[in-house]
């Protein structure tokens, strides 16, 4: 569960960028962009706190997940292929990226950026476009959170608790998500597929304080009318 803090609407106040995209005879296809873009009271992963008191009675900080309107720089650059043939179905994605918090935020909380490097990878063979046997990869690096305290000092209320121009670090590790498919049409309306994934055994941390842990499987029919 997230909160969310309530804002106006996202604005995309500026967004430039340069590129190139081409094909290679009937099967690749590739696409390349950099730019610069800047956004406006736009949803970010954040961490929020308050105070309690448990039955210890001793006081107690507690960090919350939030979903929190930041405004920010974004440099970017992406990089995409996508390779088809008869055997063969692959497509890749990279993306470096740089996001700059602005520092005109509310205070008591801190936003964590954007991670640095992303991608994601698959590649299917198939035996006469009736079994199908694929590869997968999704990840990303590190992520940090932008201390974005007051240098003043902290909320009046919690002075006795808490020092002025405290800060607190926030590390959110990178991750890579290793997977395998496989298919078998048995005709053009009936399919079975099993899909295994974070092969790796991983924490795969998606979306901010929610963790997948653990290799999984699942599998399924598929019907087509």
């Amino acid at each position: 569960m997230y909160f969310w803090r309530i804002g106006d609407a996202t604005v995309n106040t500026f967004d430039a960028g340069i590129g190139i995209s081409g094909r290679v005879r009937s099967i690749f296809q590739y696409g390349a962009e950099a730019g610069f873009a800047r956004y406006y009271n736009a949803p970010m992963d954040g961490i929020d706190h308050t105070f309690y008191v448990p039955e210890s009675g001793e006081l107690q900080m507690l960090f919350i997940p939030i979903v929190t309107m930041t405004n920010y720089d974004l440099l970017y650059a992406d990089l995409n292929g996508v390779l088809g043939t008869d055997r063969v179905d692959a497509s890749a994605h990279l993306r470096l990226q740089k996001s700059n918090l602005k520092p005109e935020m509310e205070r008591g909380f801190f936003a964590v950026t954007l991670p640095v490097f992303i991608g994601s990878a698959e590649f299917v063979y198939n035996w006469n476009r009736r079994v199908f046997a694929g590869l997968s990869a999704e990840w990303a690096s590190s992520r940090k959170g932008d201390d974005l305290y007051s240098s003043t000092g902290s909320y009046d209320y919690y002075s006795s608790y808490a020092e002025p121009s405290a800060t607190y670090d926030c590390h959110v590790p990178g991750w890579i998500d290793l997977g395998v498919t496989a298919e078998f049409r048995m005709n053009n309306h009936f399919s079975l597929w099993a899909q295994g994934r974070n092969l790796l055994n991983q924490t795969v941390m998606r979306d901010f304080m929610i963790a997948e842990k653990g290799p999984w499987v699942t599998a399924g029919i598929c019907l087509n009318f």
